[in-house]
């Protein structure tokens, strides 16, 4: 079984931070993010965690003329106020996304009490996961 950097063994529902195999920072470095698991691949040893985190970023003033983009985030995100809770005409975009990476990368911050899932939460976690993959092999290939 995959298990943590400190040899925890992973669990679905567990609360992670570490460095996966896209997330990166300003700088093209891999970035550390927290994030959900959401998947675990047992008997691999790398490629054998998938993690949910939210991605966000300040509004742009033309976003709405962003048709496509508004159309995303309004089917699978949420738009908000920003950092001066709106008071300052900017918002932020967020939505749920799923990054790949290798168990023993990251380290267990929370394990809920409940992390034996029922059935149905793990099919929903498991869609969303599935949902989240097809839009992002989308935009990969709408930006080739």
């Amino acid at each position: 079984m995959p298990h943590y950097k400190d040899g925890t063994p992973a669990a679905i529902g567990d609360i992670v931070r570490g460095k996966g195999y896209n997330v990166k920072d300003r700088d093209g470095n891999l970035a550390e993010f927290v994030g959900t698991v959401v998947g675990i691949t047992p008997g691999s040893s790398s490629c054998n965690i998938q993690v949910a985190y939210v991605v966000y970023k300040e509004t742009p003033a033309d976003f709405a003329s962003w048709s496509k983009m508004y159309e995303f985030f309004d089917q699978k995100g949420v738009i908000g106020c920003g950092a001066n809770g709106g008071k300052d005409a900017k918002s932020v975009m967020a939505r749920v996304s799923l990054e790949y990476g290798q168990c023993d990368h990251f380290e267990l911050l929370h394990r809920p009490k409940d992390v034996a899932l029922s059935k149905s939460v793990k099919a929903a976690l498991q869609q969303a996961a599935s949902e989240t993959k097809d839009i992002r092999e989308k935009e990969l290939a709408g930006s080739r």
